[in-house]
């Protein structure tokens, strides 16, 4: 009897730790997605047609130049009357990993093949 014990004792702590690192793990990854939400206009003022774009995302440490600290393609965005939502950091395997104590950071967005969009736009975070 207490060789049972002892045994389902060893399995409950095995689940307990297998599940605690799993949660652990997904914290950390959901902690460094950024939801980021946007109108897309053509130069006139007027909402781009309805569709999917692909948009690149580069997160900077300067307004202007530089070079970027994160980098993600999202290469299906789809956008309804202008609008549009991604969550950076969902593409990669780290995340959006930069350290947010020390900001400022810059985002800057492409659409497809056309060159970045200026100027760039300043993040700002809360807990």
């Amino acid at each position: 009897m207490p060789k049972i014990i002892v045994s389902l004792l060893v399995t409950l702590l095995v689940g307990y730790l297998a599940v605690t690192t799993i949660v652990k793990a997904a914290i950390t990854n959901s902690s460094r997605v950024i939801s980021y939400q946007g109108r897309l206009t053509d130069s006139s003022g007027n909402n781009v047609a309805d569709g999917t774009y692909s948009m690149t995302f580069k997160i900077y440490t300067v307004s202007s130049g530089g070079s970027s600290s994160f980098t993600e393609t999202h290469s299906s965005v789809s956008i309804s009357s202008g609008l549009f939502s991604v969550l950076l950091g969902s593409l990669s395997a780290n995340g959006v990993n930069l350290d947010f104590a020390n900001p400022p950071y810059y985002l800057g967005i492409t659409i497809a093949s056309n060159s970045e969009m200026s100027p760039r736009i300043q993040l700002g975070f809360s807990p």
